[in-house]
């Protein structure tokens, strides 16, 4: 059974203890990303309801996810249409 990682992090000026079976350091990056998202929130919108703040970040977070998933998909469906043209311009079927 694998051990636990045990990291404290600190966001938007919260302590918070995470355990997890990533590295360490990974966590850490992943709380600072979480951290400069939201204080990028606080700094765009001037809130203070911290349950807004923290939904508004995860939002934008997901934003990001898909967008970088949709570029993804997008490049392998590219590169297999590139292929088959290159299949088809051989004259291979």
């Amino acid at each position: 059974m694998s051990q636990k990682n045990v990291v404290k992090v600190e966001i938007y000026g919260v302590d918070y203890i995470i355990k997890g079976d990533a590295d360490s350091e990974y966590i850490t990056q992943l709380a600072k990303y979480v951290d400069t998202k939201v204080r990028e929130i606080v700094t765009a919108t001037g809130m203070v309801n911290m349950s807004k703040i923290t939904i508004l970040a995860a939002l934008n977070i997901a934003d990001e996810y898909f967008k970088l998933k949709q570029a993804k998909e997008a490049k392998e469906l590219q590169k297999t249409s590139n292929l088959l043209s290159m299949l088809d311009s051989a004259g291979i079927e």
